[in-house]
């Protein structure tokens, strides 16, 4: 008898769980024949060419280093026409509120976007901050199904309006390919698929599954995925690949995609039965992309969803890699493009699909050792070059108007390569050595995309090139909920490194709490559920109090002060949604960032900690450590730009009103 166990994060599957109820929800809309919408783009014609390419996490600093070896020699013909080469970021200079700030052309406190993870002040639980699904209602009974009769979904929750919109509106037509902070996209006629913020079928950023017969792999705590341990039997594996909850049935029980393994331990190749596709792969070999259904209701409801699958092992042991459920965009069970049917129109025209997560590079899977250096970055490496497909079929299509187009090669690799990187991060003697030159290679990527770029322009078209933000190491982890448990600002019933969401707090003692990757709340009166804190001059005394000490803070280990800047949410947002707003925003010194812990409302035993981890460059630090790149082929004129200034700048291009949100300035 097959013997299978499960091991995966308890909170991670209970986030995904209302995500994964949305697809489904969605789906069913399209099972009961909801109407197509119509797509066809309105004939209009506009000779100006307009380029923004977004490389999310340029860092200034890093390409004029690469540029001084003369490796990025596109990227430096930009450079000659501009000394102006920062971008100032957000604040804080997190990927979804920094997009969300070129996007709306505003600060957070106008498109209310104020880091990845926002909260609940009535119960302090954490949401994320871009998108919500809601649930289906009106739900009647069909022997062991429950058919909803309006269907669930998810809406997006930035506010004001995209400086795409004020395009359309002046007769501009757009193509807008992945930007983050616009999952499901903003409704309007412009062409565009989300990016960043884009769930798996599953409803989270994304998790993979791990099926071996290794029990030396650790599974503990393993967030953004699960393993399975399987065993095989007369050369083969049956198992299969965990879905969504299947919220049709009265049960809910998770769906379930079965598969077979067919192998030889003789040679160095299998066999993978799927839903009727079969793939041979050898050791170390990619799969393509192989589509799978989850039937819901037989014949009537299911969701589409996609696996890239990575044979690792056979022996002594057997292990395969799935990646995350990726949304299909030929038959897409989330809204991800505008008009609803231009990702698959995309699919048709590449002949074939592409990776719709919005992060799709499985940074969770190096990070817990599931995945090598090689594997991921031989992985990413094809999501690349899928996104490059993209890019130059669109080009290959662009008579005029609008093109964004992102990469998130220079975050991702930054983020997972930096400690192979840098002498100076502890991690740096374990990694593997081909990985030093890692951050460059994306760089050097970049560089030649944008190089073939060029070629397609006239001397009267503009490109530009922009990242949100820089980079900086990450050294070491700051617990701020444990800081605050010692000096008395934060209550616990008692200590639990792994109690998170507060749920060991005593909010009948508790003054302030820390939550998302730069947030520090006060527990307000009247506006959290169990505030004790009068709004007015007490509350005021509390922030004073808490910048100061945040300020004189000292790493017990290092004795470096890991907090340069604590900003009051009042001096550096709009008032218009500043009450989503943190009331203060911590901005960490490089080589500093809060921890994961903190940023889920736990409270470990140490008020800092190492970085341990291959995540070990970030940029959740002080704004003013880690300014975005931008690049232009045209003459900048501000001295000071910023991402603000992204959307005022495109309008004007096309001498079009910007957004009635957008308080930036043309740069050009």
């Amino acid at each position: 008898m097959r013997k299978e166990t499960v091991s995966g994060n308890r909170h991670e599957r209970m986030t995904r769980r209302e995500f994964g109820k949305s697809a489904l929800t969605l789906s069913l809309a399209a099972g009961l024949g909801a109407a197509p919408f119509a797509c066809a783009r309105r004939e209009r014609t506009q000779k100006n060419k307009v380029v923004l390419l977004g490389f999310d996490g340029m860092d200034p600093d890093l390409l004029g280093k690469l540029v001084h070896r003369g490796q990025a020699p596109n990227l430096e013909k930009l450079m000659r026409n501009n000394t102006v080469l920062k971008l100032a970021t957000s604040t804080p200079p997190q990927s979804p509120v920094a997009w969300a700030d070129a996007i709306a052309g505003a600060d957070p406190g106008v498109h209310g976007i104020f880091d990845f993870i926002h909260r609940n002040p009535e119960t302090y639980s954490p949401y994320l901050s871009t998108s919500e699904a809601y649930p289906a209602t009106k739900k009647i009974s069909a022997g062991k199904y429950r058919i909803p009769l309006k269907p669930g979904g998810v809406r997006l929750l930035r506010r004001g309006a995209a400086f795409w919109d004020a395009l359309e509106d002046a007769g501009v037509p757009c193509t807008v390919f992945r930007i983050p902070s616009n999952f499901p996209p903003s409704k309007g006629r412009a062409r565009t698929v989300s990016g960043m913020g884009t769930p798996d079928l599953l409803g989270g950023y994304g998790s993979f599954t791990c099926f071996t017969t290794d029990y030396a792999v650790n599974a503990a705590d393993m967030t953004g995925g699960q393993v399975r341990f399987v065993n095989p039997a007369a050369g083969r594996v049956d198992s299969s690949i965990p879905g969504p909850p299947n919220e049709f049935h009265f049960e809910e029980p998770p769906g379930e995609v079965p598969f077979t393994v067919f192998f030889d331990r003789s040679n160095p190749v299998a066999r993978l039965d799927l839903q009727g596709q079969s793939v041979i792969l050898k050791t170390g070999e990619w799969s393509r992309w192989l589509s799978i259904t989850f039937e819901n209701v037989p014949h009537l409801v299911s969701a589409s969803g996609m696996v890239r699958v990575l044979l690792q092992e056979l022996r002594p042991h057997f292990r395969m890699y799935v990646s995350p459920v990726n949304i299909d965009p030929r038959a897409p069970a989330m809204p991800i493009s505008t008009p609803p049917d231009y990702a698959a129109q995309l699919a048709r025209a590449l002949g074939g699909p592409f990776s719709t997560l919005g992060m799709p590079e499985d940074t969770k899977a190096l990070d817990h050792g599931i995945l090598s250096d090689d594997e991921y970055r031989h992985i990413a490496d094809q999501y690349h070059q899928e996104l490059t497909a993209v890019l130059f079929h669109n080009l290959d299509h662009f008579d005029g108007g609008f093109l964004f187009h992102y990469f998130g090669d220079t975050d991702l690799g930054s983020h997972m390569f930096w400690s192979a990187f840098d002498p100076e991060h502890p991690m740096h003697e374990r990694r593997d050595k081909k990985s030093r030159d890692a951050i460059y290679d994306y760089y050097r990527n970049l560089d030649r995309i944008a190089g073939r770029v060029m070629k397609y322009l006239g001397p009267d078209d503009t490109l530009m090139i922009m990242s949100d933000h820089g980079f900086a190491p990450f050294y070491r982890a700051v617990n701020l909920n444990t800081w605050l448990k010692d000096n008395e600002f934060l209550g616990l019933t008692h200590d639990d490194p792994e109690a998170e969401f507060f749920s060991n707090a005593d909010w009948s003692v508790s003054r302030a709490y820390a939550m998302g990757f730069n947030g520090l709340y006060v527990n307000e009166q009247g506006r959290e559920g169990g505030g004790i804190v009068p709004p007015g001059p007490e509350k005021e005394k509390l922030l004073r109090q808490l910048q100061g000490m945040l300020l004189e803070f000292k790493d017990p280990e290092t004795g470096i002060k890991p907090i340069s800047s604590v900003y009051r949410a009042t001096e550096v947002y709009s008032p218009r949604n500043r009450d989503l707003a943190p009331d203060l925003v911590i901005g960490y010194r490089a080589g500093y960032r809060a921890s994961d812990e903190t940023a889920l409302g736990a409270a470990p035993l140490t008020v800092t900690a190492v970085n341990e981890r291959k995540w070990s460059g970030d940029h959740c630090v002080d704004p003013a450590h880690v300014p975005g790149v931008v690049l232009c082929n045209k003459k900048i004129k501000a001295r000071a730009p910023g991402l603000r200034d992204i959307a005022a700048t495109m309008c004007a291009r096309f001498n079009a009103p910007p957004p009635g949100t957008s308080r930036g300035k043309n740069i050009l």
